[in-house]
């Protein structure tokens, strides 16, 4: 078990290249930031309302006829019945 700690021992302090820092900071300085412009934004904007109020018209309307055939099949009778006596 000594043995093995005595490995640690011979590990070294590592020594970072000259202007290490200063080469890392110039280069976050020179990336540029990706930022959505004003109009982009509310292009964006715009369109997701647009898609939520077309999707909610048709979720509406699918209901509503869902429904009216519903009823127009009771009117004439036409449901089937799964019953054998009623």
């Amino acid at each position: 078990m000594e043995n093995e700690l005595n490995i640690l021992d011979q590990v070294q302090k590592v020594s970072a290249p000259p202007f290490l820092l200063t080469r890392i900071q110039q280069r976050i300085r020179n990336t540029k930031e990706s930022t959505f412009s004003p109009a982009l934004t509310w292009v964006l904007s715009l369109s997701l309302g647009v898609v939520v109020i077309v999707n909610g018209a048709l979720l509406v309307n699918t209901f509503i006829a869902s429904k009216q055939e519903k009823n127009l099949v009771q009117s004439m009778n036409l449901l089937p019945q799964n019953e054998l006596y009623k």
